[in-house]
């Protein structure tokens, strides 16, 4: 638990400083790396296959898809602007530089990677009963430092769908680039939007 209580500590901090500062991608790396030694310590290996790749980028896609049209339907709809106002507000008030973005982009290349590893192998092969619904809570409720209402909704279908992948091809690396699609694809119509 010492994992998931550091990376969701840091996770805090991250949303507490805005994007953009230093202290943001520290902690977000922090957070990472907390989720990775996490892994690395109790976790078993399985199998990484490139060959699970094209499954995941179609998954994350298929994620990608409703996501973004509630996302859209979100900004358009007045009844639903102070709930988009808190997720563009992930994002900070004004536009990202390039170097923003490259450096998000690192920091969803680590941080998706490691919350995989830990929360759909290492987590699950400690947990005697209910490995899916616990770790899928538990990441749920990682996201909810941030304060924003719908992240914890969206934390449940992805960790359910990045498990079901997971427990479908047998490997990691599906559910791995499936999360990276999903988040950066979400970072890119938000930050349209916003």
């Amino acid at each position: 638990m010492l994992p998931l209580l550091s990376a969701s500590a840091l996770l805090f901090l991250a949303g507490r400083v805005g994007l953009g500062s230093g202290w943001f991608y520290a902690a977000t790396l922090g957070s990472g790396l907390a989720l990775l030694l996490g892994w690395r310590y109790c976790a078993p290996r399985t199998r990484l296959s490139l060959a699970d790749a094209p499954v995941g980028l179609l998954a994350g896609l298929l994620l990608l898809l409703p996501s973004a049209v509630a996302t859209v339907l979100m900004a358009r709809i007045p009844l639903f602007a102070p709930l988009f106002e808190q997720v563009t507000g992930l994002l900070g008030e004004s536009a990202l530089h390039p170097w923003q973005a490259v450096a998000l982009f690192l920091v969803v290349l680590l941080n998706a990677t490691a919350e995989e590893l830990f929360f759909r192998e290492a987590l699950p092969t400690r947990l005697s009963r209910y490995p899916a619904a616990i770790s899928v809570l538990l990441y749920a409720a990682m996201t909810t430092v941030f304060g924003v209402v719908l992240l914890p909704v969206a934390a449940v279908v992805l960790a359910t769908a990045m498990y079901l992948l997971r427990t479908r091809t047998g490997g990691i690396t599906a559910p791995i680039v499936a999360h990276i699609v999903w988040t950066s694809g979400m970072i890119g119509v938000v930050a349209a939007l916003g």
